[in-house]
């Protein structure tokens, strides 16, 4: 929806993979590339974490508000998991 090139791929079809139709995390990580030589864990508030969320999604046309209300309190629960923030300068391979 954004103009960036995509793929999408059946991972049944391409890997023999077991799929999963529903499930119930335990955690959240938020994986953030840098410049720097390094690699940090810490820990992030639920207001944090629900901010990062809605500051990564592609916003929804007004005439899907119905799937806008669900990703809305689909956030709001997820935020409020146990979440850290990954920071680790490395390769883009």
């Amino acid at each position: 929806m954004n103009g960036e090139l995509a793929y999408e791929v059946d991972i049944v079809e391409a890997f023999g993979a077991q799929v999963e139709r529903a499930c119930e995390p335990r955690w959240l990580i938020f994986l953030e590339r840098t410049q720097r030589a390094e690699a940090i864990f810490t820990a992030t508030s639920p207001a944090e974490a629900q901010r990062y969320v809605n500051s990564s999604i592609e916003r929804l046309p007004p005439q899907l508000y119905e799937a806008t209300a669900m990703r809305e309190q689909t956030i709001e629960s997820v935020a409020l998991l146990p979440s850290w923030r990954f920071r680790y300068g490395g390769t883009r391979n």
